[in-house]
């Protein structure tokens, strides 16, 4: 029966919410990148290589730099990848870190990145790395997959395939343009507020309540 199926999110701690969105000003020739997660080939980790590859010499943007929050067995993959393309130096591995360091990080970011490639997994995984970059009032930019579109709707950039070359054009696109950071960044944090983990607390306590 339809009524006995309650669906539970994933989501971010309403204490990790930011009052406003933080943006900085102008074009940007130095786009501070962040990516949070594991390093996986399922989520497409590798392809953060020639973002950056592209990021630099395509778009000109040799100062951006790009934080990787996490851990996984294709880091090394992903460092000798980064390192064929010359862009090692720009990238920074804070390993995993405690829960409350993650809002921290991600709000130091001009953008949010999330390369997911277009996998039957990944289709029909909600990615709590895209809810936290919204509660952060963050631009994103990440793969057209069903649940990253039903979660972050309008207020991010989603490319198909999550396809490097996208990524990398829609970056270099937001770091030129302020008022589109900044229009984003407001849009994903007004979505997050009915988002957070509190709300969906209340859809496990009923659905505890019913069995």
């Amino acid at each position: 029966m339809a009524s006995a199926i309650h669906v539970v999110r994933d989501g971010p701690l309403a204490s990790t919410l930011v009052s406003e969105p933080a943006s900085r000003p102008g074009a940007l020739l130095d786009p501070r990148l962040v990516y949070v997660g594991p390093l996986s080939g399922q989520d497409g980790v590798g392809a953060l290589a020639e973002v950056m590859g592209l990021v630099v010499r395509r778009y000109g943007l040799a100062k951006a730099q790009l934080e990787v929050v996490g851990d996984g067995d294709a880091r090394g993959e992903l460092v000798a990848a980064l390192s064929r393309e010359g862009v090692l130096d720009r990238v920074t591995f804070t390993g995993w870190v405690v829960p409350a360091a993650v809002p921290v990080r991600i709000r130091c970011a001009d953008v949010c990145v999330d390369p997911a490639p277009t996998l039957p997994l990944n289709h029909h995984s909600t990615m709590i790395k895209i809810a936290e970059y919204m509660a952060a009032g963050k631009p994103i930019v990440a793969g057209d997959l069903h649940e990253t579109r039903a979660t972050l709707g309008d207020a991010g950039v989603l490319v198909p395939d999550g396809s490097p070359v996208d990524i990398a054009a829609a970056i270099a696109a937001l770091a030129a343009d302020a008022p589109r950071r900044a229009e984003l960044g407001a849009r994903a944090l007004e979505r997050a507020r009915s988002l957070t983990w509190e709300r969906s607390a209340e859809v496990l306590l009923r659905a505890y309540s019913a069995l």
